[in-house]
């Protein structure tokens, strides 16, 4: 607990408040404002603060002698925020016209491009993703993240259209990182606040990466640097501190050399998360693959009333609004909302992207939704 409460201390500030406090009120006052003006201008949030602080964790297994990949996620949100958004998804088609510019319209030469994959989204803003060639993406937050300011030569792309520029453009996690590379990830403050995140990538070949921003500068004049951890070692994401010093946490518990951390701080569902991961059996079907993840998802979800007890001043945490998990050799996304006994999922072969030109939405808090769901979205 002691290793907890000295890594947590490097971070700036917490970003998973109490609900009551300050810096909580800050933050769901940008989110809130942020919200209505992306909506007004007809743009979607796309990650900035809508994807709380959460846990992700890549899977890969083997059933019948064959390997199995699959990806479960949590989404952890405040009670304000649970209010504003609608956990909604979306199936995008191919051909849509996009650009990477900020909220307020402010650079001078943001990219520009046309989507050459359709896709599915979470929370109409990508805050999880995959395309239809099996391509994903999660946002989680990062506190501390630091993005590049923009310049006069290289095209530039808010951090909050990330996700939605690779799910675009990309294939594979190569492609990916290449696209990474071709672009400046800028900033952009809303309230004065600059909301950080990291990214978790992964295809169906099984390749995998975590992309992340931060200061490689001084605390004074920072300097963005783009740090990626490419390779399949690294199945893992919460939140901050950065994936580096993540790595250094959990091996003080590998290998049994610590008893498993019990608190709901990020350092300690990394390490349960990793832990349990590389326990976790092999199902003997594809449905008891998918409900294996979900298991192992309980041990990082937290239940309305949640108390991290690592930090001096205690707060409430957010409670988990949702759970997915993406079976990449299946193609389909599952999705269990915490407020609903149902489970609900998406058969992506069901789907013609190729013929595909409106834009399909569906809600899924509904007590008579269950089941494969692709039928019931509505299109326009």
């Amino acid at each position: 607990m002691e290793e907890s409460k000295n890594l947590m201390a490097k971070c700036r500030r917490e970003r998973r408040p109490g609900v009551d406090s300050p810096h909580a009120r800050k933050w769901l006052e940008s989110v809130t404002n942020l919200k209505t003006a992306l909506l007004t201008a007809g743009i979607g949030l796309l990650g900035i603060g809508v994807v709380g602080a959460c846990s992700l964790t890549f899977l890969t297994g083997h059933l019948s002698g064959s390997e199995v990949h699959l990806t479960g996620r949590t989404m952890d949100l405040a009670p304000e925020l649970s209010a504003i958004l609608d956990s909604s998804l979306t199936i995008s088609p191919r051909g849509l016209h996009r650009d990477g510019n900020t909220t307020d319209g402010s650079l001078a030469n943001p990219a520009k491009w046309t989507s050459k994959y359709g896709s599915l989204t979470v929370e109409k803003y990508t805050a999880a993703g995959v395309n239809e060639k099996g391509l994903s993406v999660d946002y989680l937050v990062l506190d501390g993240a630091t993005y590049a300011s923009p310049d006069k030569t290289t095209p530039s792309l808010s951090y909050a259209k990330l996700g939605t520029y690779l799910l675009d453009n990309a294939a594979t996690v190569s492609e990916a990182l290449a696209l990474v590379s071709q672009v400046r990830v800028v900033g952009e403050k809303v309230n004065g606040v600059e909301l950080g995140l990291h990214m978790a990538i992964r295809d169906a070949s099984n390749d995998s990466a975590i992309i992340e921003f931060v200061n490689g500068g001084t605390e004074k004049s920072p300097k963005s640097k783009t740090v990626v951890y490419h390779g399949r070692e690294y199945n893992v994401m919460t939140n901050e501190p950065s994936y580096d010093e993540q790595l250094k946490y959990y091996k003080k518990f590998s290998n049994g050399k610590k008893q498993l951390p019990g608190d709901f701080n990020a350092l300690d569902r990394f390490v349960r998360l990793e832990l349990l991961n590389k326990t976790l059996l092999a199902g003997s079907s594809p449905w008891e693959n998918v409900s294996n993840v979900f298991l192992l998802l309980d041990s990082v979800q937290t239940a309305p009333g949640t108390v991290d007890y690592s930090k001096k001043e205690s707060g409430t945490m957010w409670p988990t609004v949702w759970t997915s998990v993406m079976d990449f050799d299946n193609m389909t996304f599952y999705m269990k909302l915490a407020q609903y006994p149902n489970t609900i999922w998406v058969d992506l072969k069901k789907i013609d992207f190729k013929t595909l030109t409106k834009t399909g939405t569906l809600d899924p808090r509904s007590f008579s939704l269950e089941g494969e769901v692709s039928g019931n979205f509505q299109w326009r």
